[in-house]
């Protein structure tokens, strides 16, 4: 088998047109962009030339006018039989489909060339009359011989006709119509075509009635061209040849017109009566047109053109172009996305009106509605009457696959998850095309209301946790199918049932799924985080001296740096801040539980307390907006009368600096040394040290007085604000300096060469 394939451009540089004369000029008004394409599956090659179109064509046969598509082809062929192959003939303006033909058959002569013609009747195509730019022509030759081209032609105008049969019979014969042994069957099979002007060929037929003489009521509609005579011709079928029963002209087709016609008679057809109706097609001031596979940013849809041809004294008002969308019942149809191509068109704005145009509009085929049967197009314009369109009227609903396969949504309870226990939350969806260019939605709530009474966290496949901040939470560039799985802690939970919503955004929000759980019963002990009071005593803690509450805490895995500790201490019923945390972890000035923090010591130092003082003391475990995670624990303590705290006076007397430790250019007073004084775990000053430390005033500056336990540790010290080494100057507790006569003197000590310091107890 052979198979040729070639494509020519219409080109007069092309010297393959040139030399072997395949197309001819095309005797059109418009002709633009043309291809050839021919296959031929037969015996050998197909050769195809001279495409061209004829305008305004009258075939005498069909008693009509139209246009004739032609071409020449060559078949080469060893044998002796002709070949017929079946034609699809199309027309389409816009994109929308308004002539058809398909019963056409081309008979291959082979060995010699030979002339195709088709006929396209101008009552047979579906537009209004007057000139019609860029229409579309695709032939079709049982996939051998395919042509594509845009044409332009004027179609003349169409008229309507309505016919309403209500009785009619066939007259009664003393002889049998037809012949059979059946005495049934010698009644009349009647059935009636129609003609226009001498044709021969009929181009309307109603259907067959068998063996009887009344002529069933019925409705018939059909176009045919103004100006053009209408035959009603009624026949016997007789198997052989048809006997002919009578033919009625009804008139010239010119003009609207409307009657009921009573008792016609003429030849063998008695009591023919019929209302009669014939309505002149004219060009709509705003008409509509439908393409149902339409693409528009990757996006199959709906596409929409609205023509409008306006009288000259519209021409640069303002309108406001709208879409009407009803159902069959007229019921309107909300369309809940449609986008404007046209910047200067948009639904529902103000446009400047040219006398004529068009605007194109696009609506997603996730947006559209099946159930839409007519569409209008009112044009609101200031200052005059609103406008109105024909109603496009949608026949065949336009339908679109399903996008939506399965979605899942599955709550599965009493789960473990790094040491948690709660709830898996599985959601699951495959989809087709919307992924592509859409965001995934997915809103959680209690079922009851919006609001998202627990925490929930998405697991994702590498094992990793991520609390989920957003609601609803938007997943970027989803999968066409995926599986999603979320964990709700039970310490969190609040609520006995999960709603999930699941939804696809492209440009407006699909829905694909929402539901409840059933209802969820949450363990009595279901507290994963524990904390408990070791001991409560007066201890020696990392220099300070004071009240311990000794905690002990197990956090799972899962919480940590989601959960958080929650101290209160009252003093005398008040709010009291002033304790010191210790913990076994890095984490000590914080209340974020980053590690499984085991001790936790809070120490309320007796130097901030006075006697008799009564602390109240409670804590539990929460997430990171407070909501319990464990049990609380309360405790209480109250402090003796004699705390033995002292009031005293620290102060550097002196400060002399070792050679060199200060340099002479050192510009300012300060040096880069800091001096510090702690008491227990607390900085209590810092001051930076002058270079010329000499003087009443200066040494005020450097004298503060504290409270103070009797065992708290005292530390004094330097440190370099640049490179923060540390230079301990004196540590002790008040009983060590009481020893040295509340003195210290410190030598050789880089940088200091020697300094003085003396404690001075008030009371």
């Amino acid at each position: 088998m052979k198979i040729a394939t070639f494509a020519v451009f219409l080109s007069p540089s092309n010297p393959n047109i040139q030399s072997m004369r395949y197309f001819s000029t095309l005797f059109f008004l418009g002709f633009w962009c043309c291809q050839l394409h021919a296959q031929s599956a037969l015996d050998s090659n197909l050769h195809v030339r001279d495409f061209h179109f004829e305008h305004n064509v009258y075939d005498e046969s069909k008693g009509t006018k139209g246009i004739v598509f032609s071409y020449e082809y060559f078949y080469p062929s060893t044998s002796n039989f002709l070949v017929s192959i079946p034609n699809d003939v199309r027309l389409y303006k816009n994109s929308e489909e308004i002539y058809i033909d398909s019963s056409s058959f081309v008979t291959l002569r082979a060995n010699a060339w030979a002339k195709a013609k088709i006929f396209i009747p101008y009552r047979n195509i579906n537009l209004e009359g007057g000139l019609h730019n860029n229409l579309s022509f695709a032939y079709n030759a049982n996939k051998e011989i395919k042509w594509f081209s845009n044409i332009s032609f004027n179609q003349p105008n169409r008229c309507l006709v309505e016919i309403g049969l209500q009785e009619g019979s066939v007259k009664r014969k003393l002889k049998q119509w037809d012949q059979g042994a059946n005495p049934i069957e010698w009644l009349p099979d009647p059935y009636a075509v129609f003609y226009t002007n001498k044709g021969t060929t009929p181009f309307y037929r109603m259907p067959l009635i068998k063996n009887n003489y009344t002529i069933d009521t019925q409705k018939l509609k059909f176009y045919i061209l103004e100006g053009e005579i209408l035959h009603w011709a009624f026949y016997d079928e007789d198997g052989v040849v048809d006997q002919p029963l009578g033919t009625l002209t009804l008139f010239e087709a010119s003009g609207d017109f409307e009657k009921l016609f009573r008792g016609q008679m003429f030849g063998d057809i008695k009591g023919l009566t019929f209302s009669f109706s014939k309505k002149l097609q004219v060009r709509q001031p705003i008409s509509i047109f439908v393409d149902s596979s339409s693409i528009h940013k990757d996006r199959k849809g709906v596409g929409i053109r609205i023509e409008y041809n306006l009288a000259r004294a519209y021409k640069g008002e303002q309108a406001i172009p709208q879409l009407i969308f009803k159902d069959k019942a007229g019921s309107i149809i909300d369309v809940p996305y449609i986008y404007s191509l046209n910047e200067t068109a948009i639904l529902g704005q103000k446009v400047k009106l040219d006398i004529e145009g068009q605007w194109d509009y696009f609506i997603p085929f996730y947006a559209w509605n099946s159930n839409i049967y007519k569409i209008e197009c009112p044009l609101n314009i200031e200052n005059k009457a609103t406008t109105q369109s024909a109603p496009r009227l949608l026949y065949n609903p336009i339908t679109f696959d399903k996008y939506v396969s399965y979605t899942l949504f599955e709550v599965q309870e009493n789960k473990k998850y790094m040491g948690a226990s709660g709830l898996y939350v599985q959601l699951g969806y495959q989809v087709t095309d919307i992924n592509r260019y859409s965001d995934l939605e997915i809103l959680f709530s209690s079922g009851y209301d919006a609001s998202t009474p627990f925490h929930i966290y998405q697991l994702h496949k590498n094992g990793s946790a991520e609390i989920v901040k957003t609601k609803p939470l938007r997943i970027k560039k989803p999968k066409a199918i995926d599986t999603l799985t979320f964990f709700v802690p039970y310490q969190t939970l609040k609520t006995d049932q999960i709603h999930a919503e699941l939804s696809m955004i492209p440009d407006m929000k699909i829905k694909l799924f929402s539901g409840a759980s059933s209802k969820i019963e949450k363990p009595k002990n279901s507290n994963d985080a524990v904390i408990q009071l070791a001991k409560t005593l007066p201890v020696f803690k990392e220099g300070d001296y004071g009240q311990v509450f000794s905690l002990k805490s197990t956090t799972p895995k899962f919480f940590l740096s989601y959960s958080r500790l929650n101290i209160k201490v009252q003093r005398n019923g008040k709010d009291y801040k002033n304790y010191i945390i210790h913990t076994n972890n890095t984490e000590s000035d914080s209340f974020l539980l980053v590690k499984d923090t085991g001790t936790i010591d809070l120490v309320l130092p007796f130097r901030n307390l006075i006697g008799k003082d009564r602390i109240d003391f409670s804590c539990f475990i929460s997430d990171l907006k407070g909501y319990p995670m464990s049990d609380t624990i309360k405790e209480s303590w109250q402090a003796n009368g004699d705390l033995h705290n002292k009031k005293v006076s620290i102060g550097l007397e002196k400060m002399v600096y070792a050679k060199g430790a200060i340099p002479e250019s050192l510009k300012g007073k300060n040096t880069k040394w800091k001096y510090q004084i702690f008491l227990g775990s607390q900085r209590k000053m810092t001051k930076t040290l002058v270079k010329n430390f000499k003087g009443k005033d200066i040494r005020n500056k450097f004298r503060r007085t504290f409270k103070i336990h009797r065992e708290d540790l005292i530390q004094i010290k330097l440190v370099h604000s640049k490179t923060e080494r540390e230079v301990m100057l004196w540590s002790g507790d008040l009983g060590k300096f009481e020893l040295h006569k509340n003195k210290s003197i410190i030598l050789d000590k880089s940088p200091v060469k020697k300094a003085i310091i003396k404690v001075k107890v008030i009371n």
